[in-house]
């Protein structure tokens, strides 16, 4: 039998996880847009160099998915039997 509570609460902790690593990436944006010059890039691993909106579009993107996600398996393990 599978344990539920367990598989809610490992994907909580790799929500949160992903949520703090992508708030330091948009830490890391936030100050190139201010000290990057006049068109600043931001290398992604696997996806390549961007410019400074679309790295903060994909950033934020990423923070919301993993918020709603952490909220979501926080309430399904509380649930869980």
């Amino acid at each position: 039998m599978v344990n539920f509570r367990a598989l809610w609460v490992g994907l909580f902790g790799l929500a949160m996880f992903t949520f703090g690593t992508f708030l330091m990436v948009a830490d890391e944006l936030i100050s190139l847009a201010l000290y990057g010059g006049v068109n600043p890039k931001y290398p992604y691993p696997l996806i390549g160099t961007l410019d400074i909106w679309s790295a903060w579009v994909i950033d934020y993107s990423v923070i919301l998915v993993s918020e709603l996600t952490a909220i979501i398996s926080f309430y399904k393990a509380m649930k869980a039997k």
